[in-house]
Order: structure tokens, then C-alpha cells, then sequence
């Protein structure tokens, strides 16, 4: 069975090498799971009203470059929709309910604007990607609490 991932925000940032808390190291690893998903090594989840890719475009160029962010950002909008793409497109439900902020999530503290890449991994029986982001970690009792699990690509990077 092929491997399902959410990618977070931060992993484009970081292999367009644009986070200072990241090392070599780091970019490395993101860059290269990034190739990897665009070569279908992985499926990538996205969710169908369109959250993930517009928070996507404010940090990435729709021209595929300069960086592999850009690269794989632009392969994910050209092809999100081809049946051939390795692709799955989740249905969530956003709600204005602050506590949980969707309708597969029970009340949480979790960051609001990280919610739907939990939402779309919970869903679609991913697990989500994670550079350098410490919330993942510092929430991990109840994402796996959600039967979700994260792979964490810099451990060493977290702040």
C-alpha cells in the first residue's frame, strides 16, 4: 500500500530554502520528500474545498520556482485533479466553532490554521509531513488520540 501524507505549509517553505531554524539537513529531507510525493512515491492528500492549496499560494510561486516548494506547489495545482496525478482530495467540513474548527475534530487546542491538515490526515488515513513546526510534537497525545500519525522530516530543527 502506498503511503498517504499531508504535507505541511512548512516543508515547501523549507525546501524552497526559506526558514532559518532549518539546517542542511533539513532542507535536504524536505526537498527530497517533496521529489519523492511529485514521482508518486507517496499519496498526497489535499482536501477539497481548496484550504490546503490557498495557504499553499501565499508562500509559494505558481510558476514552480525559484525553489522545489514552488516545483512541487505548481505540479499539485496543475494536476490536483487528474485521475493519473497520486492525488486524493478529501471532503472536510469547516466550522466556525473556535474549539474544533471542523466537523471531524473534537475540541482542541491545536492551532487553528493547522487544523485542516489534521482534518484531511484524520479523513484520509494519512499522516502528516512536518519540518519544523513544534506544535506537532507538543499536540502529539491528541493527534494520536485521532489515530493520526506525523513524520517528523526535522526533529532537530523543532523550536
Amino acid at each position: 500500500m502506498t503511503d498517504r501524507i499531508v504535507v505541511d505549509t512548512n516543508v515547501l517553505i523549507v525546501a524552497n530554502r526559506n526558514n532559518e531554524q532549518a539546517d542542511s539537513e533539513c532542507e535536504l529531507a524536505c526537498i527530497e520528500t517533496l521529489v519523492g510525493a511529485t514521482k508518486g512515491e507517496q499519496v498526497v492528500l489535499l482536501d477539497a474545498s481548496g484550504l490546503i492549496m490557498d495557504e499553499y499560494s501565499r508562500h509559494c510561486s505558481y510558476s514552480g520556482a525559484p525553489g522545489v516548494g514552488d516545483v512541487f506547489f505548481k505540479f499539485l495545482h496543475d494536476f490536483q485533479w487528474s485521475k493519473e496525478s497520486g492525488f486524493c482530495q478529501v471532503s472536510i467540513q469547516e466550522t466556525p466553532d473556535e474549539e474544533g474548527g471542523f466537523t471531524n475534530l473534537p475540541s482542541n487546542s491545536f492551532p487553528r490554521n493547522a487544523r485542516k491538515f489534521l482534518a484531511v490526515a484524520k479523513d484520509g488515513d494519512g499522516r502528516v509531513v512536518n519540518a519544523v513546526d513544534s506544535h506537532w510534537s507538543e499536540h502529539a497525545d491528541f493527534i494520536e488520540s485521532l489515530g493520526v500519525r506525523v513524520i517528523e522530516l526535522c526533529p532537530q530543527c523543532l523550536k
